[in-house]
């Protein structure tokens, strides 16, 4: 924050052992445009504030997974989404101050919604960039996270394929590779946006 008030981009943090380079540190939030509220708040307020709208963000993507991707109730998408972002290990992590692994965790329903609305709602563009939005975010957020969701949305991915696979007499292979082909593109998509921080941290 002070290095961004004088007007330069952070590249480098002199304030851990001999130093480490800050563009590809995945746990440092360098790129997290979230974190840029530091710029406008002290910074006891800013962190309180990140673990509110984390919390908030958590249950509205969860809401929207379960509601408009699921399609249950109202009421059964408003249990989801408060069990989601009250669950236990997700507070203890807001309470020890693990902003970029509650930010990162807070965008798992919108990488869940992208995979449902392009496996099974044939919207392959727009799920694909909501997959894409949520895993570029979880990257510069905290890279274990977005890990797990690869994984968590590639299951989703072959799940949704694989009943396909048996009706390829009957269906076209696109159909069959449709979900594979959303992933693939939402990937692409991830890397290209967020490259700034991938490829030090792959240096690294």
């Amino acid at each position: 924050a002070r290095m961004l008030r004088q007007g330069v981009v952070p590249l480098w943090d002199s304030s851990i052992l001999l130093g480490r380079p800050l563009a590809g540190d995945t746990d440092s939030l360098w790129l997290y445009p979230p974190a840029l509220i530091v710029l406008a708040a002290p910074l006891a307020l800013a962190f309180n504030l990140l673990a509110l709208f984390h919390i908030l963000l958590a249950g509205v993507l969860a809401y929207s997974y379960l509601a408009n991707g699921l399609g249950l109730s109202r009421l059964g998408a408003l249990t989801g989404a408060v069990v989601f972002m009250l669950w236990p290990k997700f507070v203890a992590h807001v309470a020890a101050g693990h902003v970029g692994l509650t930010g990162a965790a807070a965008l798992v329903p919108l990488a869940l919604l992208g995979a449902h609305l392009s496996f099974y709602r044939s919207k392959i563009l727009r799920g694909g960039a909501m997959m894409a939005l949520a895993l570029t975010g979880q990257l510069v957020a905290h890279a274990q996270i977005f890990i797990y969701t690869v994984l968590l949305v590639t299951a989703y991915a072959l799940i949704a394929a694989l009943p396909l696979m048996w009706q390829t007499a009957q269906r076209s292979w696109w159909l069959m590779l449709r979900p594979l082909a959303a992933l693939a593109g939402a990937g692409l998509l991830t890397i290209g946006v967020s490259a700034a921080a991938l490829f030090p941290a792959l240096e690294l």
